[in-house]
């Protein structure tokens, strides 16, 4: 069974509380909720919802809340997922304005080089 995304470049997805799939859209740097139906297809629950800056990709979801970075920037955004099902852009911060400061070392990962493995904390 093949389905075609909403917004172009699919990259990575997570099942909401819901069971809904919430999939980033690099092209568009969306978020948009999928609903698995009884013969195996997909439905878009919904519009997406943009951060507003480039190439979206990852995702993950922390207790209720879903949160995606870029490849491309320093900045994590925070989706919500409204009862309905459709997603929703809570905020999108910069860890250039001081909000997330790089880990320089974690247990069992490389310390922070600027190559691209790098920790998120929060205060």
């Amino acid at each position: 069974m093949t389905n075609r995304s909403t917004n172009p470049v699919p990259f990575a997805g997570v099942f909401g509380e819901a069971g809904d799939l919430l999939l980033t859209e690099s092209g568009a740097s969306t978020v948009t909720a999928y609903r698995l139906n009884p013969d195996g297809t997909l439905s878009v629950v919904g519009s997406s919802a943009s951060d507003g800056h480039a190439a979206l990709c990852w995702i993950v979801g922390v207790d209720g809340h879903y949160y995606g970075t870029k490849a491309g920037s320093a900045h994590l955004s925070k989706f919500e997922i409204r009862p309905s099902g459709v997603p929703v852009t809570g905020y999108t911060v910069d860890s250039a304005d001081g909000a997330l400061p790089h880990v320089t070392a974690v247990t069992g990962l490389p310390a922070y080089d600027n190559g691209g493995m790098e920790g998120i904390s929060a205060n």
